[in-house]
């Protein structure tokens, strides 16, 4: 589609190039993602229509994401997901704000990982969760403020009906930024590492930046759009071309509000 092709092209003179070696901008953080808790939610699919698959697999993985919310009500922040078999996995809060990971074994079983405590609290909070492709799930909060490990996963489904979403499933209500997907469990200091005292880090600087498969800046990279009635609106992702696409969305949903 020729319009996609261009803002491609204006993306690359806009952003620089990504490639080891090659300077990047300077890396800041004032913008986040609102969504309603109705049914707002960015799909994740390559420009050319096709689901993406690169969050499936049966390998280790982690995805993480800033979020903040008052809400008390289930939702999903993060995931890949269909409300029929067979499933993958996501992070979801229940109505006391507990985090959990969800994930589902290759036999169709499911585990669970919970926090013990509540985070909708409305102050922004970082969850990040993973399976080592071991025998262990993780949910990590605020760089181990709280760290949950689970064992007993021995394998993972690693497939999905649907494409991957953010704040979708079980719509999210309240604000979501820096996402970031990884094909490694990545460990407890790894965790501290991206959290980073609480302050958002270029994940391109952390030390696993060559397991960080995907990353949406939700609002700071110049040509993301919220705008659904925009056939051409993306949340571009900053490694790949696993680029988010607004559903139900207006161009507001972008603010000035990040961790």
């Amino acid at each position: 589609m020729p319009i996609l092709k261009n803002t491609a092209i204006l993306k690359v003179l806009t952003a620089g190039f990504k490639a080891s070696g090659v300077a990047t901008p300077s890396y800041t953080n004032t913008k986040s993602i609102v969504f309603d808790g109705v049914d707002e939610y960015l799909d994740i699919t390559s420009d050319d229509g096709t689901t993406a698959s690169t969050f499936g697999g049966t390998g280790a993985f982690t995805a993480a994401i800033w979020f903040k919310t008052t809400a008390a009500s289930n939702q999903t922040p993060f995931n890949r997901w269909d409300s029929g078999a067979p499933r993958d996995w996501f992070i979801s809060f229940n109505s006391t704000g507990n985090v959990r990971l969800y994930m589902t074994r290759t036999d169709g079983t499911s585990i669970t990982n919970l926090t013990s405590t509540g985070y909708n609290d409305g102050n922004w909070h970082l969850a990040i969760v993973g399976w080592d492709a071991v025998d262990t799930i993780f949910c990590d909060i605020d760089g181990g403020v709280e760290r949950k490990n689970k064992t007993g996963a021995s394998s993972r489904m690693g497939t999905s009906g649907e494409a991957t979403n953010i704040g979708g499933y079980q719509e999210w209500d309240g604000n979501l930024d820096e996402p970031t997907y990884w094909d490694k469990g990545l460990s407890a200091a790894e965790c501290v590492e991206l959290y980073n005292s609480g302050v958002p880090m270029n994940p391109h600087n952390h030390s696993a930046a060559s397991n960080l498969v995907a990353w949406w800046r939700m609002g700071d990279d110049p040509l993301d759009s919220t705008d659904s009635g925009d056939p051409a609106a993306r949340i571009y992702d900053q490694v790949g071309s696993n680029n988010a696409t607004p559903v139900n969305m207006e161009s507001a949903d972008i603010v000035e509000d990040a961790p």
